[in-house]
């Protein structure tokens, strides 16, 4: 798994407490890859000489935010700082961020306020990031996440510029403290009479159906011993199956959307 976490930051549950509420109120925005009650808003843009303006900054509604940035991270490399919310079985269909061989921005995930259903996945690993967890995600490899709790989870989001190493995006590394081990999920193997299941779909898929189908078969790695990826060569394979010849081809469509084309 090429998602790590970088160490933790000590954060103030008493000024959080102050501000979360202040999130939660923003008009948030869904994101195009989500299902459910996933949703974001950009609070302001970085210092980074590239970093493009952002509309409606509300900066300085969250003080303690713009602190913690401040003095953790080099803000020069800093592209945008966002916040996502997720709740109530609110997730992201499996997805790569950037298709080609160049990185398109380093990102980091900074969880304020989580729960023991907040998950998220790289390939065939599941973890858990804890409160004040500096996480890296690597956005070239296929990777989920979601929430599966009625309490929300919330995460700052950093974008970097690419070219910046991981360990000079922190303002002095004394700042955070050891990375603990991750909280990783473990799940049983898919059976076969599960995969015998899966394939069943066929039976009854449309293109009404065909992206709620996605939609299920994209949870299933949460549960089981599967890469996330699974979810579109399952659904070509039901795709292919069913009566209608013109769903094979909208599902390698969703497949090279999702993933990049020549995803094996």
């Amino acid at each position: 798994m090429n998602a790590r976490c970088m160490g933790v930051i000590s954060l103030s549950s008493d000024l959080l407490a102050r501000e979360i509420p202040i999130m939660e109120s923003l008009r948030l925005s869904s994101c195009d890859d989500a299902v459910g009650p996933w949703i974001h808003r950009s609070l302001w843009a970085g210092d980074h000489p590239k970093a493009e303006p952002i509309k409606d900054e509300v900066r300085e509604q969250f003080p303690y935010l713009d602190q913690v940035t401040s003095d953790n991270f080099r803000t020069e490399q800093i592209l945008s700082v966002r916040i996502f919310c997720a709740s109530r079985g609110g997730y992201i269909r499996p997805h790569r961020d950037w298709t080609g061989s160049e990185r398109a921005f380093t990102r980091l995930h900074i969880p304020l306020q989580t729960n023991g259903e907040a998950l998220n996945s790289e390939d065939d690993s599941v973890y858990h990031m804890g409160v004040g967890e500096v996480w890296y995600l690597d956005g070239s490899r296929p990777h989920c996440g979601g929430c599966f709790h009625e309490s929300p989870r919330i995460h700052l989001i950093l974008d970097f510029a690419p070219d910046i190493p991981l360990t000079e995006l922190f303002r002095d590394s004394a700042c955070i403290s050891a990375a603990p081990q991750p909280t990783t999920v473990n799940r049983d193997p898919l059976t076969s009479r599960q995969l015998e299941a899966i394939h069943g779909l066929a039976g009854i898929v449309t293109e009404k159906n065909l992206s709620p189908t996605l939609n299920l078969l994209s949870l299933v790695h949460f549960d089981r011993q599967v890469t996330s990826a699974s979810a579109y060569d399952w659904l070509i394979t039901i795709a292919g199956q069913s009566p209608d010849p013109a769903l094979l081809s909208r599902a390698k469509q969703l497949k090279s959307a999702y993933l990049g084309p020549g995803w094996s």
